[in-house]
Parts: C-alpha cells; structure tokens; sequence
C-alpha cells in the first residue's frame, strides 16, 4: 500500500514532503524537474542563504555520473567556504573529483578529531581507492580502539568506527578491520549491529 505523500514545503532547489503523516522526502529538483545550478549562482549568493538553504543545496546537487567542470568548479568553491554539515554531506562527491591531488589532503583533514562526523569522509576515501589514505586511517582507527577500551562509544561514534572500518576493508585487504566489523554484530544496539552488517556486504550498503 502506497503512503499518502504530502507537499509540506517547496524551495528554490528542493520539495520537501511528508510521508505516511510522519517522515519528511527531500526531493532534488535537478533529478526530477531537469534545475541546472550554475558556479555563477552559487558564488554569488552563497554566502546569503541561511544553513537551512546551504542544506537544501547539498541535497539538490545531484552531478550525473561524471562530474562536469562546472560541478568540479562548485566543490571547489565550497571546499574553501562550506560549513561542517555542508561537506559531510558532499563527501561522496569530492571522491568523483579530477584532481586527487587537490582532494585527498582535504579529505585527509577532514577525519583526524574522533568527536566528529566523519563516517562520510571514510566512505568518500574509500570511494577515492588511493592508498595513500591507509597509514591516516590507521592512525584514526587506533585512536577507536584505544576509546573502546577506555569507554563505551556512543552511537555516532560507533558508526564512524565501523566506517572506518570499512574504508580499511577495502583500502588495506586486512582481515583485521573484517574482524572489527563482524565483531560488532552482536552489539547491543539493533542500529549499530544492522549497520555492520551492511557495511559487511559487498557494496556496503547490505540489502
């Protein structure tokens, strides 16, 4: 049965609506109504559009497959200028990026504190597949460990743990981090298990 879907708000760049009453839908309207969103525009108002606006922008920006130099030209931009919440949510973008050299490093400075948000930047590195990434994500992953033993993460923590994990996975060939994952699928938390078993499936993202 299909769940009533209800227009609660439209922008500039997104429709927001509500689900079965209850979840709020972000719909892109790059993907759905064909908005091109020009370098020119975002450089010239970014910096007057509210965090909740910056938000919405992240989520209609929906490159195709490969990246124009148009697009490359917005990340760059906001590479310099964006907030927190507005790179994690492009991580995965800077990872289509042309020039590795210009990404990595920033990829690479956005995951040393373990309080933040960093499980997009782990799978944004594990997208890149440059190896150079190992020896930071080691480095990161050792400083999880050491918490675990010291106290009980929370959570978000643990999602960027297992993300880490992942990247790791992949990156290094190491049953060490497939241990790591597997370990915690008899965690406590039924989020936290389901999540390591996804990121235990081939793609990542389990079934």
């Amino acid at each position: 049965m299909n769940e009533k879907k209800e227009l609660v708000k439209e922008t500039k760049w997104v429709k927001v609506y509500r689900i079965g009453g209850k979840a709020l839908s972000y719909e892109s309207k790059c993907l759905t109504e064909g908005l091109h969103i020009s370098a020119a525009s975002i450089k010239s108002t970014w910096a007057t559009l509210t965090p909740e606006e910056q938000l919405e922008f992240t989520i209609a920006f929906a490159p195709g497959l490969k990246l124009s130099a148009e697009d490359e030209e917005i990340l760059n931009f906001l590479m310099e200028v964006g907030s927190e919440p507005v790179l994690g949510n492009l991580a995965s973008l800077y990872a289509r990026h042309s020039d590795r050299e210009r990404v990595l490093p920033f990829l690479l400075s956005r995951i040393n504190p373990l309080e933040k948000r960093c499980g997009n930047y782990y799978q944004a590195l594990e997208l890149l597949k440059d190896p150079r990434a190992i020896p930071p994500l080691r480095r990161v992953y050792g400083g999880y460990r050491r918490a675990l033993e010291e106290r009980e993460l929370k959570p978000r923590e643990l999602f960027n743990y297992l993300q880490c994990c992942r990247a790791l996975w992949v990156l290094d060939g190491s049953a060490e981090f497939e241990n790591a994952l597997r370990a915690m699928l008899v965690h406590s938390n039924e989020d936290v298990l389901r999540r390591a078993g996804q990121l235990l499936s081939p793609t990542g993202e389990g079934r």
